[in-house]
């Protein structure tokens, strides 16, 4: 999350921000974490995790539909909402350097923000199904609506368990590429590598770290092409540290 969008929330506790789409979440914290991992804090974006309480016994106006027995990814414990919240709280956890932004899904003003929705709709002609956070100053008479950011999730979160390019390297006079796919096993973020050199590929699986998968994978590659007596894991090693980084 941009900084400053921080700050704004910080600034603005107890009033309200919405959704434009849907809301994806994870029933479970340590399921949620698994998609900040190697995430660092910069001066201008920020770490977050959302925690957001949902009181349903006092909800009559809330779209809340628990999604997780129709994806098949049975580990996530995914639900969707559509819903405005309360800021309750926006603090920093040192232990694991994010932020912490604590939410509570409310129904009220909930006639008063479609109006204005649905009047922005017909101003823009335009339907955006990506997940935007509003910063709302909500009252009973007037929505002050100022779209803060654009968060493409769904193909975020979808691109991390699909093969990705994770380093080019140079080897034995071949230019090969790395890649790695991430999954989730009993709540452990795991991952899997491929090393493709010439149309010869090596591959690695259920690891705990890129670095490693991506070595394994180029073992395994050395391995089945004949050539493992030609390179040292210790410079296995130099190669996976050192060469660039290709953008995903």
């Amino acid at each position: 999350m941009p900084t400053n969008e921080l700050k704004s929330l910080q600034s603005n506790l107890d009033c309200q921000i919405a959704a434009n789409g849907l809301l994806s979440t994870s029933k479970y914290g340590s399921i949620a974490r698994v998609f900040i991992v190697e995430v660092t804090n910069t001066s201008e974006f920020k770490v977050v995790i959302f925690q957001i309480t949902v009181d349903a016994s006092n909800l009559k106006n809330v779209v809340f539909v628990d999604i997780n027995q129709y994806i098949g990814k049975a580990d996530e414990n995914e639900s969707e909402k559509k819903i405005l919240f309360n800021i309750k709280g926006v603090n920093y956890e040192s232990e694991s350097d994010i932020w912490i932004i604590k939410m509570e899904v409310t129904d009220e003003n909930v006639s008063e923000l479609k109006k204005q929705v649905d009047s922005e709709k017909t101003r823009f002609r335009v339907d955006n199904m990506n997940l935007s956070f509003e910063e709302q100053q909500v009252s009973t008479t007037e929505i002050d609506m100022e779209q803060t950011s654009d968060i493409g999730v769904v193909d975020k979160y979808r691109n991390l368990f699909q093969w990705a390019d994770y380093k080019q390297l140079t080897l034995l006079n071949k230019k090969c590429k790395a890649q790695i796919k991430g999954h989730l096993n009993q709540f452990e973020w795991i991952v899997d590598g491929r090393f493709d050199c010439d149309g010869v590929v090596g591959t690695s699986e259920n690891l705990r770290s890129q670095e490693r998968a991506v070595q394994s994978a180029i073992e395994n590659y050395l391995e089945i092409s004949g050539q493992s007596e030609l390179v040292t894991k210790e410079q296995l090693q130099f190669l996976v540290e050192n060469e660039s980084n290709c953008k995903s």
